[in-house]
């Protein structure tokens, strides 16, 4: 599919009611511990929530450049060599959207993050400090 020529468009992959997302484990570089992200207050969808980095592929972009991009954005790194580990359909019947979920790991070079205004808050935890961090 050729990409969109108009910068500007930012729509969707798919359509307004079919969205196709990408989020990332990104477990650091020397420590068995990964990184989550508090998502702002004003955030259009689960507010304050912790998170993963990534979010929606935009119409034309391919998949890969998606979840580079996303990370780069919302992280401040550069990413490379993304495994995808699981594919999650669902649909959301209070936005009447149907989403298709891409999950990856990576392990990052560095630690420092440089958080963009989608994120106030980020840790790097074990599993067990994102079971407590988290609600099930």
């Amino acid at each position: 599919m050729p990409k969109p020529t108009d910068p500007s468009q930012h729509n969707y992959m798919f359509s307004d009611d079919m969205k196709f997302l990408q989020k990332v484990i990104i477990f650091h570089p020397t420590q068995e511990k990964f990184l989550i992200l508090k998502r702002a207050m004003d955030s259009y969808s689960r507010p304050g929530d912790w998170d993963f980095a990534g979010g929606n592929v935009l119409f034309g972009e391919l998949h890969n450049e998606s979840i580079v991009r996303e990370v780069k954005e919302e992280t401040g790194l550069n990413v490379t060599h993304l495994e995808p580990i699981q594919v999650v359909s669902r649909y959301n019947e209070k936005a009447a959207i149907y989403y298709l979920i891409i999950n990856y790991r990576v392990r990052a070079a560095v630690d420092t993050i440089t958080l963009s205004h989608e994120h106030t808050e980020y840790r790097w935890v074990t599993y067990d400090e994102f079971s407590r961090t988290t609600p099930s």
